[in-house]
């Protein structure tokens, strides 16, 4: 009895000792988790007052402000200083632009900071500023779609804080409008952009200016797939046309050439000296008359842009280059075959496509039964892009090389190198160059400090020789002199001894 009794005794006090240390686990994590939550930057409701005026708009719901609608159809015209207020202070300000931003500082009491935008969309950190009401000023009039306030912590994912465009880029692609990237050219920006970091320039061959919420879909979009650098828009007026013909019509009129198109994808390519660039199909996809333009242009460009002695202007800009590689969607000779349903890391396990599904469907404007079923499915059934057939997102052909016809067919990178590569080669090329130089002087310095060494030992070897020779002759002095002291002593003893003598026989 009293074995079993206390059995259960130590059985219970320890479950109860194990449910304290959950108990206390758990006590210790809940702050952890709470400092997590607090981390994220809270979004402040901002009151707007001052210098600006709501642009008309069927967008904008009566009594609402268009400055913190969230909408990007709705704008304002700002022509003076706004106040911004806010229940707490405001660490950072988040702008969108509605057409090209301007300067502007930003003020609480005698603080001010100021701000040149080169983006439509900004974020400025204010928390130096330490003040929940701030004082806006542009210079000059200009057009804002939205202002949003934050506090302290982390900003949300969707804020968008652009690197400039590529100084030189892994893949140029040029999509021909806003949504193609994420539709044709599906998988291609998320993997190569957001999963392997490559220097993906992304450039549009038209400018939807009459529609100017399209550019803001256009950053929406490419944030999403994990693009970084900003895009470069080009001036070729969006126009639908069942031909390339009719597109040349249309760019006609509106005050262009073939080519003032073609003198823009030249530049495109000198500028960014890309390993490969990637554009539509000749047969414009669905047939459109610009995708076809816009193919064409880029092709006749890569050769032209090789050629120091066309258009001097952008040679003396940037220099002529030679594309290494040009792809063109669905070209059907040296065609590759990429995968786009693998899972990313940098996505939490999304494919490549799904994020480019994810792109597409912030271009709102856009949305609609004909692309949408292409992407999505009629019933959002696709969810791989081997899934489709028509205009396959994955087919491509390999229209222009100097690096040698493809062998694996599934990557737009292959026997080239990237920029990022090119420099960590370089960088190890130049350190073991430098390494080889301080072990050649090290090498010098230990040579000639043996030679010295060898001088001196010589020297030191000579030195005692001489000294051993002087110390001999010193010896043989010295045995001289003791021989003829002793010779002198023995003489004049002898002399002494004879003296003696005759004086003893006398």
């Amino acid at each position: 009895m009293n074995n079993a009794h206390t059995g259960k005794t130590a059985y219970f006090t320890q479950r109860i000792l194990a449910l304290l240390l959950a108990f206390l686990f758990a006590a210790a994590l809940a702050p952890t988790a709470r400092a997590d939550e607090a981390a994220a930057a809270k979004r402040l409701r901002l009151t707007v007052s001052g210098g600006y005026a709501a642009t008309p708009s069927k967008f904008l719901a009566e009594g609402a402000d268009p400055l913190t609608d969230g909408s990007y159809r709705t704008e304002a015209r700002v022509y003076g200083t706004l106040t911004l207020s806010a229940p707490a202070n405001i660490a950072n300000l988040y702008i969108s632009f509605s057409d090209t931003p301007t300067e502007f500082t930003v003020t609480a009491g005698d603080r001010r900071l100021r701000c040149v935008p080169q983006y439509l969309e900004v974020c400025v950190d204010v928390s130096a500023l330490a003040s929940s009401t701030l004082s806006l000023a542009f210079i000059g009039q200009v057009s804002v779609c939205d202002v949003y306030a934050y506090g302290e912590g982390e900003l949300p994912g969707f804020v968008q804080r652009w690197e400039p465009p590529c100084e030189k880029a892994d893949i140029l692609l040029i999509s021909t409008h806003a949504d193609d990237e994420h539709l044709y050219f599906a998988g291609l920006l998320p993997y190569y952009a957001g999963e392997l970091g490559c220097a993906v320039q992304v450039a549009y061959f038209t400018d939807h200016v009459a529609e100017p919420y399209r550019r803001h879909e256009l950053l929406n979009g490419l944030w999403t797939a994990g693009v970084r650098n900003y895009p470069v828009i080009g001036s070729v007026p969006d126009a639908f046309s069942d031909s390339e013909k009719e597109a040349l019509k249309k760019l006609s009129a509106s005050g262009m050439s073939r080519d003032d198109a073609l003198l823009q994808q030249v530049r495109l390519i000198r500028r960014f000296k890309p390993q490969v660039v990637v554009t539509h199909d000749l047969e414009g996809e669905y047939g459109h008359g610009q995708h076809r333009l816009c193919a064409s242009t880029a092709l006749e460009a890569a050769g032209i842009a090789a050629n120091a002695e066309s258009d001097p202007a952008s040679v003396s800009l940037y220099g002529a280059w030679d594309v290494p590689k040009l792809y063109l969607h669905l070209y059907p000779e040296n065609q590759i075959n990429m995968n786009w349903d693998f899972p990313l890391d940098a996505f939490g396990g999304k494919t490549a496509f799904q994020v480019s599904q994810d792109g597409y469907a912030c271009h709102l404007s856009q949305r609609g039964p004909r692309f949408d079923n292409w992407i999505f499915g009629e019933k959002n059934e696709i969810t791989k892009a081997a899934e489709i057939a028509e205009y396959s997102p994955c087919i491509y052909g390999l229209a222009r090389t100097n690096v040698g016809a493809d062998v694996n067919k599934n990557d737009f990178l292959e026997n080239v190198i990237t920029y990022a590569e090119q420099e960590r080669l370089a960088a190890e090329a130049e350190a073991k160059r430098q390494e080889e130089e301080r072990a050649a002087a090290e090498a010098e310095a230990k040579a000639k400090a043996d030679e010295e060494a060898k001088k001196r030992a010589d020297a030191d070897a000579a030195s005692e020789s001489d000294a051993s020779r002087a110390r001999g002759m010193n010896a043989l002095a010295v045995a001289a002199a003791c021989l003829l002291a002793l010779s002198v002593a023995a003489y004049a003893a002898r002399m002494a001894f004879d003296k003696k003598q005759r004086s003893q026989t006398k």
